[in-house]
């Protein structure tokens, strides 16, 4: 069953320190500065109320708490998705015991974490997002149609080839980019980074069209366009997973 958990940036610090979370990767944590010792018990009294602590001879994770540090020690793939609307950031901390989710809504200083079995990660992992539910079927026919109209191919696919952006260009960078009518078209962008390298490996940029979404696939030295489908999805579900 999924459970919700909303903390502010000081609560996370103290959680992965008493879980022995080293570093995680997509959120910005407080610097040691920020994070002094007026601040430390403040955290440290507000999980203690919550029953995210409990106080034996040192402080000790609850079982939850504990599930939760685990999936960030042991997760081997994150994705980090930033939209044009909705939650600032969400990042998926995706673990061979489940998911833990990270979401950052925007105008709010408070982390919403949520735990995710195993089995429902598949359907959560394009929920909730400005994703359409219903994308075309496959690459072919998306290119059928192409074919019948052109200039729904010039639409989104030469704004996103001549693209001048790479891995280090910032996810809200990418979505402030206009089309030749001023138009911000692009509403997502998404960062998957592989833990075994702790390094980015794959980008892929969404930007609505009249056919739905086509998609930016930046991985290694190579640049694709492809629509988004439900045939894209399912790979990009398998290789997360």
């Amino acid at each position: 069953m999924e459970k919700s958990y909303y903390f502010s940036k000081n609560e996370l610090v103290l959680l992965l320190g008493t879980g022995n979370v080293t570093e995680i990767y997509g959120f910005q944590m407080p610097s040691e500065s920020e994070f002094d010792d007026n601040a430390f018990t403040m955290a440290l009294y507000q999980l203690v109320k919550r029953g995210c602590i409990e106080i034996v001879q040192e402080p000790e994770l609850s079982k939850d708490m504990k599930w939760m540090m685990e999936v960030l020690r042991t997760c081997k793939k994150v994705l980090s998705v930033v939209s044009a609307k909705g939650c600032e950031q969400k990042c998926w901390y995706l673990a061979q015991s489940g998911a833990l989710v990270m979401e950052l809504p925007i105008l709010s200083e408070e982390v919403r974490v949520r735990l995710i079995s195993q089995e429902k990660i598949t359907e959560e992992i394009f929920a909730g997002t400005d994703l359409t539910e219903k994308p075309l079927e496959n690459e072919a026919t998306g290119r059928k149609i192409e074919n019948f109209q052109s200039s729904i191919k010039k639409e989104g696919e030469e704004l996103l080839e001549n693209l001048s952006i790479n891995m280090d260009t910032s996810q809200k960078d990418i979505l402030e980019i206009e089309d030749a009518n001023g138009i911000k078209n692009i509403v997502s962008v998404w960062d998957v980074a592989d833990m075994k390298v702790h390094a980015l490996v794959e980008r892929l940029v969404f930007y609505e069209g009249s056919l739905g979404y086509r998609v930016l696939v930046l991985k290694d030295e190579s640049r694709q366009v492809v629509f988004d489908s439900i045939e894209f999805r399912k790979k990009l579900q398998e290789s997360l997973l």
